[in-house]
């Protein structure tokens, strides 16, 4: 599903809960495509149709091999490609449109990426980078992964703009349990997620950091 039809299934859901919520902190995911246009199609609808009602759309920035135990215990699944070009249109988007993005650390890759952007002062204003880590289910919960390939998540570091440690539970995809710290930037948000239905809000640089979720 993409473009208007993904657009349309998005609008069913939130516009309720926007018009109870307006204040409301959300933003929707990717569609299954290869080209950057059909992947930006249903974020330009939502722009268009929701104007301060979307304020954070989602960036991944870069490429992995997205896998599960097949029946034979060996790896199975599918790449998920994302070009330096997709991430600059990714991140471009975000200028254009005004939108903080969301960004996914699935790789270490992916977080170098992330730090060229910020030391070029090319990330876009607002940006939350979140750390993915599985624990001891594969990536989409289907079942345990091998003990030797889940390294406990490191402890809460002192970057100098906002992260966040998000580890999934057995069974679901992209639940968890965060940390973060923002300095510098009043611009920057902390998200801290401790349940299914995780939670953001912004805090200004001289806050105290979060301990725990």
């Amino acid at each position: 599903m993409t473009g208007r039809a993904a657009a349309d299934d998005y609008l069913a859901a939130w516009r309720p809960l926007l018009a109870a919520r307006p204040d409301l902190l959300w933003y929707p995911t990717g569609v299954a495509a290869n080209d950057l246009a059909t992947r930006l199609e249903h974020l330009e609808i939502l722009c268009d149709e929701l104007g301060d009602g979307l304020r954070m759309t989602y960036v991944d920035p870069g490429s992995c091999n997205v896998a599960w135990q097949g029946p034979d215990g060996l790896p199975t699944g599918y790449s998920y490609v994302h070009s330096f070009e997709d991430i600059a249109g990714f991140f471009a988007f975000c200028e254009r449109r005004r939108l903080a993005p969301g960004i996914a650390i699935y790789e270490p890759g992916w977080l170098c990426t992330v730090l060229h952007y910020h030391r070029a002062g090319r990330l876009p204003a607002g940006a939350m980078v979140k750390l993915y880590f599985h624990g001891p289910y594969d990536m989409f919960g289907t079942g345990p992964a091998p003990a030797s390939a889940c390294p406990p998540p490191p402890p809460p570091c002192r970057p100098t703009s906002t992260y966040s440690t998000v580890r999934t539970c057995p069974g679901r995809y992209r639940c968890g349990e965060g940390t973060s710290w923002p300095r510098r930037s009043p611009a920057w948000r902390w998200s801290a997620a401790g349940t299914c239905t995780s939670a953001s809000r912004s805090s200004p640089a001289t806050a105290s950091p979060p301990t725990s979720s």
